[in-house]
């Protein structure tokens, strides 16, 4: 008997496979601590880092997208 109902979609890979969403995170945490020389992060330290994950998640997607339409 045939499945029914939509098929699943395959995984949608966000990051190089060398780097990890976390190991990229704490870098970014790591080079902002340093620059800031406290230690501590402020609340415009966490914003840059969540804009340059969001910016790296929308470009790995636009990646994907020009892939999906070339094929």
């Amino acid at each position: 008997m045939a499945k029914r109902g939509r098929p699943k979609s395959k995984p949608i890979p966000k990051w190089n496979p060398k780097y990890s969403k976390l190991s990229v995170r704490a870098a970014l945490q790591n080079a902002l601590a340093e620059s800031s020389g406290g230690g501590d992060l402020s609340f415009n330290d966490k914003k840059i880092i969540k804009q340059v994950l969001t910016e790296c998640d929308q470009k790995v997607l636009d990646d994907q997208d020009k892939i999906t339409l070339e094929e």
